[in-house]
């Protein structure tokens, strides 16, 4: 992608800071592991959340769970990291 080529010439070591977690968005606290979520707390300055459904035949309870309650739990996250700088919800 553009976008990695253009961040490894400005910031080539930026792989080594990108660590991927498993969760569930449609979940409360994301499902996250607290091992995990202690990690983002303590370490992440920006967070990017691009997890949603974009089907227009999806039942209303899963759209809502993954669209609106997930972007809530994102966003609760964010409110309890202390070094986020950048939050971007899309």
């Amino acid at each position: 992608l553009q976008l990695f080529e253009k961040l490894k010439e400005l910031q080539p070591g930026f792989r080594e800071k990108i660590l991927p977690v498993e969760g569930d968005c449609s979940k409360p606290g994301l499902d996250l592991s607290p091992c995990d979520r202690q990690r983002i707390v303590d370490n992440v300055h920006i967070v990017f959340h691009m997890a949603a459904t974009v089907r227009f035949d999806e039942k209303l309870q899963i759209a809502t769970a993954i669209n609106v309650v997930g972007t809530r739990e994102v966003l609760q996250l964010c409110q309890d990291c202390p070094n986020i700088k950048v939050s971007a919800i899309m």
